[in-house]
């Protein structure tokens, strides 16, 4: 895991919010992935904050949602979680996949929106 700022210049709630949600990504990522590396990315500026859990893992279609190919469709809300939460604090998530090239997970909560 790799910090840099300083984290304190967000609210608690923002900081709790995106802890929830970057231990979801991993948990995605051991559950789901079969990742042999997982990177996890957190960075605050005075204007926002930027996080990114990538893996190196299965992948997925993106259109089909994570574990689709692996499980039922539609089980799981794990994303869409995910994706409330940041943009409840006036957040973006964005996910990147493909099916054998891994998954990335980026979060960016500019600072003066909710929070």
């Amino acid at each position: 895991m790799k910090v840099t700022g300083d984290e304190t210049a967000a609210c608690e709630r923002w900081r709790r919010e995106l802890s929830f949600v970057l231990r979801e990504a991993v948990r995605n990522c051991l559950a789901h992935a079969g990742a042999e590396r997982i990177e996890v990315t957190v960075r605050t500026t005075r204007r926002w904050m930027y996080a990114r859990v990538q893996d190196d893992g299965a992948g997925f279609a993106v259109e089909a949602g994570p574990g689709r190919t692996q499980r039922e469709p539609g089980t799981g809300n794990g994303l869409r979680s995910m994706r409330g939460r940041i943009e409840d604090l006036g957040g973006r998530l964005r996910v990147e996949s493909a099916v054998g090239e891994g998954t990335r997970v980026e979060i960016r909560l500019p600072f003066g929106t909710r929070g």
